[in-house]
């Protein structure tokens, strides 16, 4: 009768601890994620909204960003208002027309005379490189002068006067023939025939000032009244305003 309740306990012994192994051994197929695992997924699956795009960052270093302004140079009209170079200012009339100058030009002002006859328009160039500066009288007569030839390649003597406007001291050069590229460093190109030029160097409160109309021999003879009236008209500015720097002497 005592060997009853020892097998019944030892029975409910055997339950308890098979049914204590299996709850500790028993592992769920799809175990729940861990706290904030869904927002995390949910957070890293949904889409991300582009940002925008910079146009710039395609284009080769040193290209203009895209919508900077142009720095390309826009030709400006005919100038207007008094002339000034070298403390002086002038009156330039027909068949003289004042052209717009582009930016960094070694020119205070230049004018064009209309072709004569289907010839090429004829300039009258002024230059001034501040005080001191572009040589002397002589230098530039010589120089002026050695840009033309005559027959056979022979020099030029040119036509050498002086004269006073006012307290201002001219002097005017003068020369015909075939006439060589004038600036320094000028592509080669054949001289032009049956050229002229008609120049005048004042001695001007600023420095000297240059005034230089060449092109074919009608052209420039066209202008030569409208030339002299220029040259009578000079006078020192006033009130004295300061004139455009040049940046490097270049002869004229």
């Amino acid at each position: 009768m005592q060997l009853l309740p020892t097998i019944v306990r030892s029975a409910l012994v055997l339950a308890s601890v098979s049914a204590l192994g299996c709850t500790r051994g028993y592992e769920p197929a799809n175990p729940p994620p861990p706290s904030g695992h869904a927002t995390a997924v949910a957070a890293q699956a949904a889409p991300t909204a582009p940002g925008p795009v910079d146009p710039n960052a395609a284009l080769p270093p040193g290209h203009p960003a895209m919508g900077a302004p142009s720095t390309d140079a826009v030709p400006g009209p005919a100038p207007t208002g008094a002339p000034l170079a070298g403390g002086l200012t002038w009156t330039a009339a027909a068949p003289l027309v004042a052209h717009a100058l582009p930016a960094g030009s070694m020119r205070a002002a230049e004018y064009g005379v209309v072709g004569v006859g289907g010839a090429a328009e004829a300039v009258l160039a002024v230059f001034h490189f501040g005080a001191g500066a572009g040589g002397s009288v002589q230098d530039n007569v010589d120089r002026w002068a050695g840009q033309f030839t005559g027959a056979g390649g022979a020099p030029v003597v040119p036509v050498i006067a002086h004269r006073t406007v006012g307290a201002l001291a001219v002097t005017t050069v003068e020369a015909t023939g075939s006439m060589a590229a004038a600036m320094p460093g000028a592509p080669e190109a054949a001289p032009a025939a049956a050229s002229k030029l008609l120049g005048a160097i004042v001695e001007g409160p600023g420095g000297m000032v240059f005034f230089k109309l060449t092109g074919p021999t009608a052209t420039v003879e066209s202008a030569r009244v409208a030339f002299d009236a220029l040259l009578a008209s000079l006078t020192p500015a006033s009130p004295a305003v300061a004139d455009p720097a040049a940046a490097a002497p270049v002869a004229p």
